[in-house]
């Protein structure tokens, strides 16, 4: 509670001062025992903007307002007193790999979500960096654990276990048993006769642990599998036998998931492995697969808490946004960040709403930062595998126009003449290079037509420089292969 109204006056306290700039996500709400003027909440936004505090200042005004709705009264409170604040909640983190997104910032994936959350469900999660699997893996976490109904969800970073790609393939993949016992432990799980030691006694104290307790669920997600997947495979698979049987033994109430690049997918496509009883079909190989927002959910992700914070969208401007980012969650959290702060830092006086347009997007999405940021993003996706780079490149350089479509004959042919090796039906058919394509489809950089193939957006094409730059790159490409 605060007695002064006066913006200098609040933001010269010194408590709320260290607050906002000792921990930029703090939320300080105040209530003033007063009225603000209109004047006065000009101020107040003005003064939070330069400490980039975010500060939900109520006044006798707004609980009066509120008090005249009779539902979501919290909704139109922060309505009313966010665009007066420096409040801005995309996550501008979000490229860097793994970062935690908040609840209420989680948009999407509702289809894949129930899948994982189902214990009949895929147990399989594939697709580049960036495109949100972790956040996925998380948000079921949430959604999923209520240890009062004896629902358990645990999210394992098998990389923090030590599955590194291209480190250890020997390292010895039936360790994941000692995790799962180790946190059937530490939720007091087990039973006080649950001794572990050896493999077999482990597995079954985990077994026991849901013949006792009829109501007992688990649901154990795996991020950054691929290592551990490679590793297991060079075994002969036993490790993810192992923890299909015991998903078998428990009709499901222990499942396993298993989130990676797009190695996961891979694995999956070989012969005699255990996917097909983890919910992988050969007849739809993009089930489990995570690739770029629907269009009505990016378009939530950018309206949706721009709207809380004031702000209004003149036409076709999310369209435009939604170009930019080419619909990867991740870069509508970066571009959006920036496109509110620029247009703060613009416009430091106005009441709301606050009316973003064409020119407020072209400005951001020309800094270059944002186009850095973006372009990174897409190199990030092509160093999972040297030919998706060979592909995007001939086909952004070899084309007349920038979304030009492509037959299977005329993408190989094409390829051929700058990495002839990889590209010989020999060593990659037509099936083989059909899934590459099934996979950039995945990753967001290609889009099908029919039985042809194009670059998703003209965009992608502009990131990559001029014809020479992209001559260059598919030169040195050449120059590493065959992959």
């Amino acid at each position: 509670m605060w007695e002064d109204s006066r913006p200098d006056r609040i933001f010269g306290n010194r408590e709320i001062k260290r607050t906002a700039q000792d921990g930029r996500n703090a939320v300080i709400v105040l209530y003033l025992r007063s009225s603000l003027t209109g004047a006065e909440r000009q101020d107040l936004r003005r003064e939070s903007c330069e400490l980039d505090a975010t500060a939900a200042v109520i006044d006798d005004v707004l609980l009066a307002y509120t008090a005249t709705h009779r539902n979501d009264r919290f909704k139109v409170l922060m309505e009313t007193a966010l665009p007066f604040s420096a409040a801005n909640p995309y996550n501008a983190e979000t490229l860097g790999w793994g970062a935690r997104v908040a609840p209420e910032m989680f948009y999407g994936r509702e289809a894949l979500s129930r899948e994982l959350a189902a214990r009949d469900g895929t147990s399989l999660v594939f697709g580049g960096r960036q495109l949100g699997k972790t956040a996925l893996l998380r948000h079921v976490e949430e959604s999923v654990a209520d240890p009062n109904l004896r629902r358990f969800a645990w999210f394992i970073d098998l990389k923090e276990m030590g599955y590194v790609p291209d480190a250890d393939t020997s390292k010895d993949p039936f360790e994941i048993y000692q995790t799962l016992h180790a946190q059937f432990k530490r939720e007091n799980i087990l039973g006080r006769d649950a001794t572990g030691g050896t493999l077999e006694q482990m597995r079954q104290d985990l077994i026991n642990a849901f013949s006792v307790d009829g109501d007992l669920q688990v649901l154990a997600m795996f991020d950054e599998s691929d290592a551990f997947l490679e590793s297991d495979w060079l075994a002969g698979s036993a490790a993810v036998e192992s923890l299909r049987a015991l998903m078998d033994s428990t009709s499901n109430r222990f499942k396993a998931v298993f989130a990676g690049l797009h190695n996961v997918q891979r694995f999956a496509n070989r012969p005699n492995n255990p996917f097909p009883n983890l919910g992988f079909n050969p007849n739809h190989p993009r089930r489990g697969g995570i690739g770029p927002l629907a269009d009505h959910e990016a378009r939530n992700l950018v309206e949706e808490p721009s709207h809380l914070l004031g702000f209004r969208f003149e036409p076709l401007v999310v369209d435009k946004i939604l170009s930019y980012t080419n619909r990867h969650p991740s870069l509508i959290q970066f571009f959006c960040h920036e496109l509110i702060r620029s247009y703060r830092d613009s416009n430091p006086d106005g009441d709301p709403p606050y009316v973003i347009g064409i020119e407020d997007v072209d400005r951001v999405y020309r800094t270059s930062s944002i186009r850095e940021g973006i372009k990174r993003r897409f190199e990030e996706t092509f160093k999972l595998d040297p030919r998706y780079h060979v592909i995007a490149l001939t086909m952004i350089l070899d084309q007349a126009r920038p979304t030009e479509s492509w037959s299977l004959e005329k993408l190989r042919s094409h390829c051929q003449s700058y990495c002839p090796m990889t590209f010989d039906p020999n060593r990659l058919d037509d099936l083989e290079l059909t899934s590459l394509l099934n996979e950039l489809i995945g990753l967001g950089v290609l889009a099908e037509d029919g039985t042809s193939y194009r670059i998703r957006s003209s965009l992608i094409a502009q990131l990559f420089g001029s014809e020479d730059e992209v001559m260059s790159r598919l030169f040195e490409l050449e120059a590493d292969e065959p992959y």
